[in-house]
C-alpha cells in the first residue's frame, strides 16, 4: 500500500439548509484531497409526508462514481395511508 491508499488523510465539508423556501432544501458536500474522493447530497421535504434525496460520490484516482436516489413516506407517523 502507498500512503494515499491506506491513509484517510483530511477532509473538507460544508452543509447548507434553507427552511424559508417553499420547499425546504438541505445540501451537503465533502472533499478528501488525499484519497481523491468528492461527494454531495441534496435532500428536500416536498410535503408533510414525502421526502426526496439524491447523492453522488466520485473518486478522481479510480474514476469510479456512484449515484443514488431515494424517496420516503412518513405515512406511519401520521396514520394517513
Amino acid at each position: 500500500y502507498r500512503a494515499r491508499e491506506s491513509s484517510g488523510g483530511f477532509s473538507f465539508g460544508a452543509k447548507f439548509s434553507d427552511q424559508n423556501l417553499a420547499i425546504p432544501l438541505f445540501i451537503t458536500a465533502f472533499y478528501n484531497p488525499v484519497m481523491g474522493h468528492v461527494g454531495s447530497t441534496v435532500s428536500s421535504k416536498i410535503s408533510d409526508l414525502w421526502r426526496v434525496s439524491t447523492r453522488i460520490d466520485y473518486n478522481f484516482y479510480s474514476c469510479d462514481s456512484v449515484g443514488s436516489f431515494g424517496i420516503s413516506c412518513s405515512c406511519f407517523e401520521y396514520n394517513s395511508c
